[in-house]
């Protein structure tokens, strides 16, 4: 059933919308035939946030710890003259975000972790030490006009 035969479905059926469950899945289902599986892998209450954000607030520059389909789709949504500065510890992570972003505002910064063990995905008993390239790289790049924290480090 298309989202359109949907929403009719709904209305001729009464469904309530504040039914969060009905609300969501419809959500979802827009999202997904409008941009297909280019959705970030978040909840749509998240999604409709940040994408409210970024069109009221209209940054000039964002910065966003860690990459991923989130930084590809929210990024599309800025002005052409903004700037997008996503950081991302993991190497193989970040080669491939960079290689799937087709938007010229955006910057995909590799910081690798400065203890090697947590150059991947473990991130359990890190410290500031441990991370501090990572952490302070934004203080040569901002100021920002608004911060995502969607990473893991």
């Amino acid at each position: 059933m298309s989202f359109v035969s949907e929403l009719i479905y709904v209305a001729n059926n009464n469904i309530l919308y504040n039914d969060i469950s009905v609300h969501e899945n419809l959500c979802k289902r827009f999202l997904s035939e409008y941009y297909g599986s280019d959705t970030p892998f978040m909840e749509y209450f998240e999604i409709e946030a940040i994408s409210f954000l970024l069109a009221r607030l209209k940054p000039l520059k964002v910065l966003e710890w860690g990459s991923g389909q989130s930084t590809l789709f929210f990024s599309q949504f800025i002005d052409e003259n903004s700037e997008w500065h996503a950081i991302e510890h993991v190497e193989d992570w970040a080669l491939k975000i960079s290689l799937t972003n087709t938007n010229t505002n955006v910057k995909i910064h590799h910081v690798p972790a400065n203890n090697p063990k947590f150059d991947n995905n473990q991130i359990s008993g890190a410290s500031y030490d441990d991370f501090k390239n990572y952490l302070e790289l934004p203080s040569d790049l901002g100021p920002f006009d608004l911060i995502i924290v969607d990473g893991r480090a």
